[in-house]
């Protein structure tokens, strides 16, 4: 089994709403939930997030 990769993302590029996953660049998301955008474009979980 291969290892898995591990990207740093420094810049959230926004939501891409495509057809496939295969055409999203590094930094883009298909679908997101419970994210904020800061304003220096980096992602930070919404308040009242709470981990199970």
């Amino acid at each position: 089994m291969p290892e898995p990769q591990y990207f740093v993302i420094d810049t959230f590029l926004g939501v891409n709403k495509s057809e496939t996953e295969t055409l999203l660049q590094l930094g883009e998301a298909s679908e997101m939930s419970n994210w904020m955008i800061t304003d220096d474009r980096k992602l930070k979980k919404m308040y009242g997030y709470k981990s199970l």
